[in-house]
């Protein structure tokens, strides 16, 4: 009961935060010229519409809405943005970029400073929805299974690695060599695994010939084989994160850490800035004496 208690707290706070800052981004597009409609239907918000902005050529496109309202100042702090591709909290895993159900044309990024309700400094990106798709297509990813496979085949890459890594240890030495991360370098850029604890391998290796009531020495090629493999695997199913990170900047990233085990595809914000429609900046007090300038004008509201 409790737990279902602190949900809904969590839940109601979410959707407050969301509320602020639909407030806040029409302020900014009535500041910025924007014509737009502000969507209260609950289906067309799930899928994927939060506000209808008017382009230049008068046309509506769905934009929806993505602030990352965990961090305290994703404005300076947050050098990339996710893009969900998996998620197990969904029918099918399926994650909102690669939903066939979404109608979203475009993303609006909302890199904040200060709370959703007092928002000191902002700049918003607004990016085609399709430019992502591409980018992530480049990769070879078009499908959530594509997304797992990737992960799985990051995995794969980690532990071959982990036992050659083993079977260069000196398995009397003392020397310790504990790592929380194991980097593989690769034809694509690097394979990353994180783990929650610090892993010694030799010390997982020692552990496996106590259980095991084994001596190293006489063991056979077979037998060390088989235990280089089950303690790989034994790590990267204990695995905080996995990542494969590209030459060109942008990441695929598991984090089995949260409930929802997402895939997330990285791009960083400079990329994000190179690929926009549009970038709307709010830096304080002079955008909103701006916007009180056009209410006195007598201007049209942007709805």
């Amino acid at each position: 009961m409790e737990q279902y208690e602190d949900y809904e707290e969590r839940r109601h706070e979410d959707q407050l935060k969301e509320i602020q800052i639909a407030h806040f981004m029409d302020r900014l597009y009535e500041t910025n010229g924007y014509g737009f409609k502000r969507v209260d239907n609950r289906q067309e918000q799930v899928n994927g519409i939060d506000v209808k902005l008017r382009g230049k050529d008068g046309r509506y496109r769905n934009v929806d809405e993505k602030a990352a309202t965990a961090r305290k100042d994703s404005y300076s702090t947050l050098k990339t943005y996710s893009f969900e591709l998996s998620t197990m909290n969904n029918p099918g895993n399926k994650g909102w970029l690669l939903n066939e159900d979404s109608r979203t044309e475009d993303y609006a990024l909302i890199y904040f400073q200060g709370e959703p309700d007092a928002i000191q400094k902002a700049e918003v990106i607004i990016v085609d929805k399709n430019d992502i798709i591409d980018k992530v297509h480049k990769k070879g990813i078009s499908t959530v299974a594509g997304a797992e496979d990737k992960i799985n085949e990051a995995l794969d890459v980690i532990e071959a690695n982990l036992v050659e890594r083993m079977k260069k240890i000196d398995i009397n030495s003392d020397k310790k060599n504990i790592r929380t991360i194991f980097d593989v370098h690769t034809a694509d850029g690097k394979v990353q695994l994180f783990v929650n604890k610090g892993v010694d391998l030799k010390e997982k290796m020692r552990t496996y010939l106590r259980k095991n009531s084994k001596r190293f020495e006489s063991m056979s090629d077979f037998e060390r084989e088989e235990m280089y493999y089950d303690i790989a695997r034994d790590i990267t199913n204990d695995a905080e994160k996995v990542a494969v990170r590209y030459r060109d900047g942008t990441s695929l990233v598991c984090s089995y850490f949260l409930d929802e085990q997402p895939i997330n595809f990285l791009i960083p914000k400079e990329e994000l800035r190179e690929m926009s429609r549009d970038i709307l900046l709010y830096n304080g007090e002079g955008e909103l004496e701006k916007e009180k300038e056009r209410d006195v004008e007598g201007e049209t509201r942007g709805r």
